[in-house]
């Protein structure tokens, strides 16, 4: 999808100053070679995409299948990367390190008002209901 919004773009541009634009044929089999040599493969950058985002911002899985379908990454290829990812890490250890992250500087606050922030929090990282509910009562018994 990426190659497609490049090219589309490119067309537009080229459409302003006058020159030849590249048809859809043409990118549609730059696409096909490029996979065919494995130029291309949406599973293998699934599988990258998702480490490299539960390492650096500690999302659940709503949020990566979402920035994933953006990419244009198909659906079937993205529940398979969810799902042997599930396998080697779970949800809620990544939950429990977001959330420690932020414990500090809400230190003070009363337990309902830190479960609301919490509860904000995590859902906005893109985490479960269930998931987040266990990690912040276990959190809380904690703190």
């Amino acid at each position: 999808k990426e190659i497609q919004e490049y090219f589309r773009i490119k067309n537009y541009e080229l459409r302003i100053k006058g020159k030849d634009r590249v048809s859809n044929l043409v990118i549609e089999h730059l696409v096909a070679k490029l996979k065919e040599k494995q130029m291309i493969n949406d599973a293998e950058f699934a599988r990258k995409w998702i480490e490299a985002r539960r390492r650096s911002k500690n999302l659940g899985n709503r949020a990566i299948k979402q920035e994933l379908f953006q990419k244009g990454v198909d659906r079937e290829i993205i529940e398979e990367a969810i799902s042997h990812q599930r396998l080697a890490i779970r949800e809620d250890e990544i939950a429990e390190q977001a959330l420690k992250k932020r414990i500090n500087s809400w230190g003070n606050l009363e337990p309902l008002e830190f479960k609301k922030k919490a509860f904000g929090y995590l859902a906005r990282k893109g985490f479960e209901f269930d998931v987040i509910n266990k990690v912040v009562e276990k959190t809380l018994k904690e703190w």
